[in-house]
């Protein structure tokens, strides 16, 4: 069984602060283009990711300084910058026309594991850097997954109209224990599922399930024109994707605030 990386033993159960459930949120982004200026603009007013409990913000192949936190800087977590490839469905076996990424995310959950801090959160959740993020209402979702010593290992899945997947990769909630299980067995999922054509969400999904972690649905978590599509002046969806340039996003972010 991988150890925690931090100790749980030491975290005093928690009773229901506003802060609760606990989130570690995390991200990735490449070192040049839209994503970087999105993330800076998150960072400037802790928005997004950064108004979770904890979080890290994940660069392939770069170490970069989004801005002063308090007496110092909040830099990247550099991972190997892989090849991207992106997909083909009418090549058999390949599941997405979008980047098969499966590898990229293999090496950042490593990542986060050696780095240790979700250990002592309820929710481990990805956010794409082009989704409007609120972590306050993301709370209220998993609230009811989640008793006073954390959640069981579930996971969320977000997408009811596309057969093919229902986790879609712009927001991805997982409880600490079914990161457990994940770490635990990952070694199952890479050497028994045939997900060199996948991207991770499909895979993650497809692992999980292999794992036998149980999920939820919950189709009002995300809106996505994709798949379950809500505008931004709704105020219980917790993410909205994709909103690719900061201009864009921090206007969905205001149509959706402006009605509280």
């Amino acid at each position: 069984k991988v150890k925690d990386t931090a100790q749980r033993a030491s975290v005093p159960m928690r009773n229901k602060a506003p802060e609760w459930p606990s989130l570690f949120c995390f991200a990735h982004i490449m070192p040049q283009g839209p994503e970087l200026a999105l993330m800076k603009s998150h960072f400037m007013r802790r928005a997004g990711v950064f108004a979770c409990n904890d979080q890290a913000v994940f660069c392939s192949g770069c170490h970069i300084a989004l801005g002063v936190a308090g007496s110092g800087t909040f830099h990247t977590l550099s991972v190997p910058k892989m090849p991207m490839i992106k997909g083909n469905v009418a090549i058999p076996g390949q599941m997405t026309n979008s980047w098969l990424n499966v590898r990229l995310f293999m090496n950042i959950f490593e990542a986060m594991l050696h780095d240790g801090r979700f250990w002592t959160h309820d929710w481990v959740v990805k956010v794409d850097a082009d989704a409007v993020f609120f972590p306050d209402r993301l709370r209220k979702h998993v609230a009811p997954l989640t008793g006073r010593k954390g959640a069981e290992a579930v996971y969320v899945r977000n997408c009811g109209k596309n057969p093919y997947i229902h986790l879609l990769g712009a927001i991805e909630v997982y409880s600490k224990e079914a990161m457990q299980t994940y770490f635990d067995n990952k070694w199952k999922c890479e050497s028994q599922l045939l997900w060199q054509g996948w991207g991770e969400d499909y895979y993650m999904e497809h692992c999980l399930n292999h794992l036998g972690v149980r999920y939820v649905n919950d189709y009002k978590l995300l809106g996505q024109a994709s798949c379950e599509f809500a505008p931004c002046q709704n105020g219980w969806v917790a993410a909205f994707h994709p909103f690719k340039d900061v201009n864009s996003w921090w206007d969905c972010w205001n149509k959706s605030t402006s009605n509280r």
